[in-house]
């Protein structure tokens, strides 16, 4: 849901940040911060998660315009269109979770940023499929799987 143009300050993010993807701020319908921005998954991170001893969102502070976390959700991004064809787009392999996990990963690689610009706000009403139906489930375990025989130890430096 769009309450307002995002694309300006997506933009000028860009622009000035040098920014490969830049992404909105994600809130959902009631107006709660989503969480959009993250870090990349690992096992160890993931098995915390599970006992809920973390989350990997991103933190961000109050005052922060851009923050720069290492992926960012895919129900909206701005992507440079060199940078998407230099990449050959987004990973077909995936099925409907982690390809832009996986998009964020290979843009910080290239040497490239990514980039959320909390002046540019969004809403989105995340459905969390995956936590209520097996087959969704099945996929997202699928494709965190395949990230991380993908990309195991091979986590690119980025600019936090």
């Amino acid at each position: 849901i769009l309450n307002s143009d995002p694309f300006s300050a997506l933009l000028l993010c860009g622009v000035e940040k040098k920014a490969a993807i830049t992404a909105p701020l994600i809130k959902n319908v009631i107006g709660n911060i989503e969480d959009s921005a993250r870090y990349f998954p690992t096992p160890f991170g993931l098995f915390k998660k599970l006992l809920g001893l973390c989350d990997g969102v991103f933190p961000t502070q109050e005052n922060e315009r851009v923050i720069y976390p290492e992926w960012v959700g895919g129900m909206f991004m701005l992507i440079k269109h060199d940078v998407y064809k230099m990449l050959s787009g987004f990973d077909e392999s995936y099925f409907l979770y982690y390809e832009d996990v996986d998009f964020c990963l290979r843009v910080w690689r290239s040497g490239n940023i990514v980039a959320l610009c909390k002046d540019a706000v969004v809403v989105h009403d995340a459905r969390r499929t995956s936590h209520r139906e097996f087959k969704y489930f099945k996929w997202h375990v699928t494709s965190i799987l395949k990230f991380l025989i993908k990309h195991f130890g091979r986590f690119p430096k980025v600019k936090n």
